[in-house]
């Protein structure tokens, strides 16, 4: 064999070797995270849910929607759980791989936000 060819069987390898070797990773080299069900819930402390809890929470409704609109398993389900506007949203996901891959973008949204609260659990019919 001619050395380039070598050389690009060996670089083809090593190309193959780190695409599939890094499967189920994220951005850094970290493992995707896998969850069947996580709830977002917007709070309050006596005046209401804040404004911006209250966008976060509207993202969170929207990025799901989109996901179901593209064909991904989900069961959103999302109900007041006080008197002053407090709700927890929630979703439930076939692909585990999925509900980790929207549990990290909920979680950046949420990110610093006060009064939003993200819990890796399982979704009940009501509280």
């Amino acid at each position: 064999m001619h050395k380039q060819t070598i050389f690009l069987l060996l670089a083809f390898i090593i190309a193959s070797a780190t695409i599939f070797g890094c499967a189920g990773r994220g951005l850094n080299n970290k493992p995707v995270p896998q969850t069947k069900s996580f709830a977002v819930l917007a709070l309050s402390r006596g005046t209401g849910v804040p404004k911006t809890a209250r966008e976060v929470l509207n993202k969170v409704q929207t990025l799901l929607d989109n996901a179901r609109e593209n064909g991904a398993d989900i069961t959103i389900s999302q109900y007041r759980i006080g008197l002053e506007g407090e709700t927890k949203l929630c979703a439930e996901f076939l692909d585990l791989e999925l509900g980790g891959r929207l549990l990290a973008e909920v979680q950046d949204l949420s990110r610093g936000v006060d009064l939003i609260n993200v819990a890796v659990e399982p979704c009940s019919s009501a509280p």
